[in-house]
């Protein structure tokens, strides 16, 4: 019997009780410097028993006690305890200042109580806003893997919002989105990983494709996206993209170009790629070193389209020899490694676990 089957026996079981609660009520109890809790008061000894042999999961409770932020919403996350004479429901989160919830119990006896309550406080202002989207290029493989929302904040954790892809006929796309439960984002919170699922992108696993070639999104943002304070986030989010042919080969750096700079100057080191490379690797994916291989301090930045990166260094370039360090990790936007490509064929070569390393000397040695 699963967690949900038994919280609704336990509902009809509450109904069955001799005694029911004389004034069942919710309230939002906010005590001094902590954050609120809905509490359901008024409630019988008999009910309160029955309660209580509830199992502790989400599942078993919702049913019963739920606070959201709207109807047909999913319930807002947190943990619940019977305590004293009244059922507890605290928050994972803290509730957003100023904002109104729907709070509902369900006793099992056909008559549910349904109430609005407001956390205290003002409204948070929005100050924080979605800065960029990646793929930043025009058009996007085929056989996309991953995107990328890039945030001027901290963003709130185990509460993201919702997120759609439209086709070019303004019709949703069903479910493009991974539904792991589980968030992705950056050490710092302010990018997040969004997964296409790859068994709707490599062949031969799951029926239907997610971006069709030739065709042309738009991603669409909710209303509901909170950051780290609480408040909203402004989502001026204007981003769609042509889809191109599925990019199903391995990296070729042979076919990257390196552009050395200048020695006694610190003009930047560019490289121009072979394809677009995943914007959440770039970054971190590639390196320099000098000569005796000690790592050289500087800035590194993606091009637009993340078809280029450029390294300027702290110091000017000496003469002498570098070497450009490329993680074996680096990938396409489709999941395409240095060598190996993320549909790999029987007999195809092993992909590379050590780093790779790309000569090349400034200019007027």
């Amino acid at each position: 019997m699963t967690a949900r089957r038994a919280a609704l026996g336990l509902l009809l079981l509450l109904a069955a009780c001799g005694r029911k609660p004389a004034a069942p009520a919710l309230v939002l109890d906010r005590p001094s410097g902590k954050p609120a809790t809905l509490e359901a008061v008024g409630l019988d000894s008999a009910a309160l028993k029955t309660l209580r042999a509830l199992p502790g999961n989400p599942d078993a409770w919702t049913p019963v006690l739920s606070l959201s932020v709207g109807p047909g919403l999913p319930p807002v996350m947190g943990r619940y305890a019977v305590t004293g004479g009244a059922v507890r429901f605290t928050p994972a989160f803290p509730l957003e200042p100023g904002r109104t919830y729907i709070a509902r119990l369900d006793l099992g006896d056909g008559k549910p109580l349904t109430t609005q309550v407001t956390a205290a406080g003002a409204p948070a202002e929005a100050q924080t806003a979605l800065t960029a989207v990646y793929p930043s290029g025009p058009v996007v493989p085929q056989n996309l893997l991953r995107l990328y929302l890039q945030f001027s904040a901290p963003m709130a954790q185990g509460r993201p919002g919702s997120l759609g892809l439209l086709d070019e006929a303004g019709k949703p796309v069903d479910t493009p989105f991974l539904p792991l439960g589980i968030e992705f984002w950056s050490p710092d919170h302010t990018r997040l990983t969004v997964l296409i699922d790859p068994g709707r992108v490599k062949r031969g696993i799951l029926p239907g494709s997610v971006l069709m070639a030739n065709g042309r999104y738009t991603l669409t943002a909710g209303s509901d996206w909170r950051d780290a304070r609480g408040a909203p986030v402004r989502m001026d989010l204007h981003y769609g993209f042509s889809v191109g042919p599925a990019q199903r080969t391995a990296l070729d750096l042979k076919a990257w170009r390196i552009a050395a700079p200048p020695k006694g100057s610190r003009t930047p080191l560019r490289v121009q790629f072979d394809r677009p490379l995943d914007h959440g690797l770039l970054l971190s994916g590639l390196g320099v070193a000098d000569a005796d291989g000690e790592r050289l301090a500087g800035k590194a930045d993606a091009e637009p389209g993340e078809t280029a990166w450029s390294f300027t260094p702290d110091k000017p370039w000496r003469a002498g020899g570098y070497r450009l360090l490329v993680q074996p990790w680096i990938e396409d936007p489709a999941g395409n490694r240095p060598g190996v490509a993320f549909e790999r064929t029987a007999g195809a070569p092993a992909a590379a676990t050590k780093l790779i390393e790309m000569p090349f000397r400034p200019t007027g040695n």
